[in-house]
């Protein structure tokens, strides 16, 4: 049986509730024996759990206390899903409504705490062009088939074939996670995290057309006659054959950084020709600036890592929603051109860099309920 991100987060409630039978406790335990992002989240929900809140509420005289918030829950959600809540005990049903209450706004976190609990990991997604949403996570099929095409999912990358399927779909990379796609000509493309592409399964024969928001560095496979184009919110970029890198995180504003070949790039009323080395930045009504750039830093993100030298606080604030999923705010207008050397790791916990930051610059973070200021 295929199990999914809600599957699991049933199953750890069930077991912290003591409200789950041998077979699926046994199974739960393998999960967080071999699995560390499940590892993780259990040891985030016994956290939870050790709090005075979470004392009382596995409490079974506590449980009547919840009873009425837990109904009023569930008939909120749709039929499919209030059956799972039914499905399972009861216990473990006011749990689950103890941890969504937990993050709702207002909810309080002691001051001494560095940082909240992990939200769940999200999945990456297809959106099919009919509006179907695919899971394409750890638990979902390798082998997915669709009318006129067919997914192969394995691990962290996506393939497919689908002869004359001209579908246009987006794929969704939430925080914390990339993901690779191969399409039909050949292109590789791999997605950092909190970006979005639209792409279709087959394309036409005179072009070759996607749509980017976010982060993605290109291979684009040579097709003769057939340019590859991409569109970003600020830029329009066309390539025969290349490598680059197009990052959108920040609103309005468009970095195109080209490590080989040779791509043209339109912005507004500039048209540009880029060279290898160079970035193109693309700003809304502002036309574009072509400078050099470091290849270290920019491409570091392949590697899980995001180097950053003398950079101002702001543009290190903009990351840490798309690799974490924490919302920042500065709150001084003084911190905000304040400028850092370092790197963060996507694979360590966001802790760490904020312990690291705090020692060495004298800013102080704190968290009120999902969002982390910065002071």
């Amino acid at each position: 049986m295929e199990y999914n991100s809600e599957d699991i987060h049933i199953l750890l409630i069930e077991k912290i509730s003591g409200d789950i039978n041998p077979a699926d406790e046994a199974l739960v335990d393998r999960l967080i024996r071999d699995d560390p992002s499940i590892a993780e989240a259990w040891t985030a929900l016994q956290a939870t759990f050790s709090t005075p809140e979470g004392r009382e509420a596995l409490d079974p005289a506590r449980h009547e206390a919840f009873a009425e918030k837990v109904l009023t829950t569930l008939e909120q959600r749709q039929r499919k899903q209030r059956r799972r809540y039914y499905d399972i005990g009861w216990a473990a049903a006011i749990l689950l409504l103890l941890v969504a209450s937990l993050q709702w706004p207002g909810a309080q976190r002691p001051p001494s705490a560095p940082a909240p609990m992990p939200a769940a990991r999200q999945e990456v997604c297809l959106q099919l062009g009919n509006g179907r949403l695919i899971s394409l996570g750890d638990n979902s099929p390798q082998h997915i088939p669709l009318k006129d095409a067919y997914l192969r999912r394995f691990h962290d990358t996506l393939t497919f074939t689908a002869a004359g399927n001209k579908m246009v779909n987006t794929l969704i990379v939430p925080p914390g996670k990339d993901y690779t796609l191969l399409l039909s000509d050949g292109t590789e493309i791999r997605l950092n995290a909190g970006t979005t592409l639209s792409f279709p399964f087959s394309f036409p024969d005179n072009k070759r057309e996607v749509s980017i928001n976010g982060e993605a560095y290109f291979r684009v496979a040579k097709k003769a006659g057939q340019p590859f184009i991409v569109y970003t919110p600020q830029s329009v970029i066309e390539v025969l054959g290349t490598s680059f890198n197009v990052n959108t995180y920040q609103r309005q504003r468009t970095t195109v950084s080209l490590l080989e070949g040779v791509v043209k790039i339109k912005a507004g009323n500039d048209v540009q020709l880029l060279q290898p080395g160079t970035q193109a930045v693309c700003l809304s009504h502002q036309g574009m600036e072509i400078r050099p750039f470091n290849k270290t830093e920019t491409f570091s993100w392949l590697k899980g890592e995001y180097l950053f030298h003398d950079t101002p606080l702001q543009e290190i604030a903009r990351v840490i929603p798309c690799w974490y999923g924490v919302d920042v705010v500065l709150d001084h207008p003084g911190i905000v051109n304040k400028r850092f050397s370092g790197v963060i790791h996507k694979n360590k916990p966001l802790a760490v860099f904020i312990e690291h930051l705090q020692r060495t610059s004298g800013l102080r973070f704190e968290y009120k309920g999902s969002v982390l200021h910065i002071k």
